[in-house]
């Protein structure tokens, strides 16, 4: 077992608009609704990495978008709701594969 995999990362102030400027940006690839300006998300954005590692974080994206259109898949718009899901999407994936 990763221990480092589970251990909560720590980003300093610095750092974490950058990411979270990389991780707006990724999302907008898939709805280009999500922009920087939106604190929601941002706010959002920013628990989430406060998580998971960055990478992991992005991972997570790409699993979300992928199976998203699956019957039954939770649905995720923007970071809010994969805030929001983050259960409901562990759930799936450990269904599912």
């Amino acid at each position: 077992m990763n221990i480092d995999k589970y251990k909560i990362p720590l980003i300093s102030d610095e750092e974490m608009p950058q990411l979270v400027r990389k991780m707006l940006a990724i999302f907008n690839e898939y709805n280009p609704a999500v922009w920087y300006g939106n604190k929601t998300y941002r706010k959002a954005i920013e628990d989430l990495l406060q998580r998971m590692w960055p990478d992991n974080l992005v991972d997570l994206f790409n699993e979300v978008f992928n199976f998203q259109w699956k019957d039954y898949a939770p649905t995720v718009t923007n970071p809010y709701e994969l805030s929001l899901k983050m259960s409901k999407i562990i759930n799936y994936i450990n269904k599912h594969g």
